[in-house]
């Protein structure tokens, strides 16, 4: 059924999904400053020191471009350009298509060179952080696109998309300020954060939840867990093995 809101409450929408657009960009460019964007000014971290290859940085250059387009959406909703946000929606639909792209062959390509977390099988932390994000970010972006004429439905789920690229940020900050240990746990805390955020404000400014808020945030943060449980099984081992 669909949700009407008032005029109130379209003006809450403004201000909060142009604002948390802008705290997700925010938290990724303070995640990959050493490592991506501030490279050569600030200090690698020691889990950094190895050249960025080619595709890691069109990987990274093409997710940073969505990113923009993200918070350049919100922003253009909330100010009232809904025409420039719909125009700018095809460019933003093509550059998740290549960023998902780019996405899944550079988790592939760190399962290669073995990168993980340590103490982790590289096999296990390809299967069961890095690449589920790809599927999901694809099945998030891809059904937005599709209901984008439900913006109640459409909003959250772009929303939930930008926060699915969070992880990897918390990670990173985790890695410089935290023991090293912790760093997926303070992943999975962060992003719990968002999604009850998101929850809470649902509630507060309707009196529900949205439906997309619920499955989609619980997804967010069971998805994870449950490719983390595959990943440890001698048939999630196998599976990774297929990409080596």
């Amino acid at each position: 059924m669909a949700i009407v809101v008032d005029r109130r409450v379209r003006s809450a929408d403004r201000a909060f999904f142009s604002g948390m657009g802008v705290l997700i960009a925010a938290i990724v460019l303070v995640g990959f400053a050493p490592t991506f964007y501030l490279r050569g000014y600030l200090a690698l971290p020691a889990y950094a020191t190895s050249p960025l290859s080619a595709l890691l940085v069109a990987h990274g250059v093409v997710a940073t471009l969505w990113l923009l387009l993200f918070v350049a959406q919100t922003l253009l909703v909330a100010v009232g350009r809904t025409d420039l946000h719909r125009r700018l929606g095809v460019l933003a639909a093509l550059v998740a298509a290549v960023m998902i792209a780019l996405a899944g062959v550079a988790t592939i390509d760190g399962l290669r060179r073995g990168v993980a977390l340590p103490g982790f099988d590289p096999r296990v932390w390809w299967l069961g952080n890095t690449f589920p994000s790809v599927p999901f970010l694809a099945f998030l972006i891809g059904v937005a696109i599709v209901l984008r004429r439900r913006p109640e439905t459409h909003k959250r789920l772009m929303l939930l998309a930008a926060v699915n690229l969070l992880p990897p940020a918390f990670a990173r900050i985790a890695l410089r300020t935290l023991d090293p240990s912790f760093a997926l746990t303070f992943s999975s805390l962060m992003l719990l954060g968002f999604v009850v955020v998101l929850v809470i404000y649902d509630f507060a400014t309707r009196g529900r939840v949205h439906p997309v808020s619920l499955w989609g945030g619980a997804a967010t943060m069971l998805f994870p867990q449950l490719m983390n449980m595959v990943a440890q099984t001698p048939a999630g081992s196998a599976f990774a093995d297929l990409f080596l």
